[in-house]
């Protein structure tokens, strides 16, 4: 019998909706989103006032910059123009990342058109937006701009992979290198679309030419990437490698170790993928677009486990839209008993998923005894000290001083500062108290960092030194040189 076809796309759309008005409203949300958005706003402001790209919170010494050290690349000056031409705000900064979330849906439903057909783009869409993984993009960063960059790379491909030209691969090659210049993790994306090259080789024998004409422009991007980024300061590159200066264990128990936080962050979302890539698996024998995608979403994820730290899984997003689109057009448009179970399971799941999703978003505007008290000690420092003084806290909360020029982080910015600043010592606590000590603060801040390690060594710190720090709080020191009464205050 025929497939009797439904329109359940105002259910679905309706869901969708909802999760994107709350995902909206979390760019005027008062709590941090992630991490990075102090690091980021820093660094804004340091390229705003000054025209340069050092890190002003990381305090870290010169020429070392965001754009040579951290491997950022010149795409984060989008992102510092933006601000300076529209206003240097956390709201604006979030506003930033929201269109570029926007425009990625966009490309999401564009690349989904081209891979399978109009049909499953707007599928896609509506998954994309269930899922937490677009969530992410909302923060006052950079990574939905390399959301657009990733998307444009997948379409891209698609375009050139119909030519012969071998100047073409040439100049895709070069242009999926070079787009590590918004974020370094386009490099797994490149890898595994010379993995799709190859296997293309393989099935037809004939295209050997293009191959080699994608690895070469891809030489050649990788060789323009190593001299911007390395080769005119070649020891501001130890800003990343020396993050694993304190790796303790095996690189088998350490992705034990990883995957174990993965399945615990994300376990619903775990579930509703390895099911949508079974049943794509399963029925990719029927369309060779779909197996194509498949294929390179498995070539990514492999590469990425593999040899990329953990918590960017939400990059892979991009290439799962395909499947996201076959299964919530196949599954959820034709009304066939065979399906009626299948249907049932993944109606389940992504209610579960679309449900967190919401749950998440939404909290961001309710506060928690953690968040009263943060925001408590935020009032105080401002209330006791001037825009100059010297505050050390933790990176993140950044956000709520960026008028302060002299904010000092105390997280992994920290204690790269202080392994460049004194890299003959052996001693990692000594170095770190010399780092806080070398730049004097008024205000020792705990709070709650991205690096609990460097958190408690500040506080270790100001409270072994009663004869500087005065605690007002748990997580707050406040110097001598401030008024008596200032302690008095701020611990009432």
């Amino acid at each position: 019998m025929a497939s009797e076809k439904k329109h359940p796309t105002f259910f679905w759309g309706t869901i969708a909706a909802i999760i994107l008005l709350l995902e909206i409203s979390m760019v005027f949300s008062t709590r941090i989103l992630n991490w990075d958005e102090g690091y980021y706003l820093s660094a804004a402001l340091g390229f705003i006032r000054s025209g340069t790209l050092s890190v002003k919170m990381w305090n870290i010494p010169e020429p070392t910059s965001l754009i040579i050290g951290a491997g950022q690349g010149f795409g984060a000056l989008i992102y510092f123009y933006f601000l300076k031409f529209f206003g240097y705000s956390l709201i604006n900064a979030r506003l930033f990342s929201l269109v570029c979330g926007l425009v990625s849906l966009f490309l999401c439903y564009r690349y989904v058109c081209v891979v399978l057909g109009r049909q499953f783009g707007a599928c896609a869409v509506l998954a994309s937006l269930y899922l937490i993984f677009f969530l992410q993009s909302i923060a006052a960063r950079t990574d939905s701009l390399a959301f657009v960059i990733l998307f444009s790379i997948l379409l891209l491909e698609i375009r050139v992979r119909a030519q012969n030209s071998k100047f073409s691969h040439f100049l895709f090659g070069f242009a999926a290198i070079l787009a590590m210049e918004f974020h370094i993790l386009a490099c797994v994306y490149a890898a595994a679309i010379a993995l799709i090259y190859l296997t293309d080789y393989f099935a037809t024998k004939t295209k050997l030419q293009n191959l080699l004409s994608y690895l070469a422009g891809g030489a050649c991007g990788a060789g323009t990437f190593v001299y911007l980024h390395l080769m005119r300061n070649s020891d501001a590159f130890f800003l990343i490698l020396q993050q694993c200066a304190y790796c303790e264990g095996s690189y088998f128990s350490k992705q034990l170790n990883r995957l174990s936080q993965f399945i615990d962050g994300y376990l619903p979302e775990i579930i509703l993928v390895l099911l949508i890539l079974i049943w794509c698996a399963y029925k990719s024998r029927q369309d060779k677009q779909l197996s194509r995608s498949l294929y390179l979403f498995l070539f990514t994820t492999l590469i990425y486990f593999l040899l990329i730290p953990g918590h960017y899984e939400y990059f892979l997003w991009p290439l799962l839209t395909p499947c996201l689109g076959y299964v919530g057009y196949t599954v959820f448009n034709h009304e066939t008993k065979d399906l009626r179970l299948v249907r049932v399971g993944f109606s389940f799941l992504f209610c579960l998923v679309a449900f967190r999703t919401a749950a998440v978003a939404f909290a961001t505007h309710l506060s928690s005894t953690e968040d009263v008290i943060v925001q408590s000690e935020m009032s105080c420092i401002k209330s006791v000290t001037s825009k100059d003084a010297v505050v050390a806290g933790p990176g993140s909360n950044f956000i709520w001083f960026t008028d302060y020029s002299n904010y000092i982080e105390i997280g992994r910015g920290s204690r790269y500062g202080a392994l460049l600043n004194f890299p003959n010592e052996i001693d990692f606590k000594s170095s770190m108290f010399s780092f806080i000590e070398a730049r004097d603060p008024v205000v020792v801040w705990g709070g709650k960092s991205d690096d609990p390690v460097t958190e408690k060594l500040f506080l270790q710190y100001a409270s072994s030194r009663p004869d500087y720090f005065i605690p007002a709080s748990s997580n707050l020191y406040l110097s001598r040189r401030l008024p008596v009464e200032t302690s008095v205050e701020c611990s009432g």
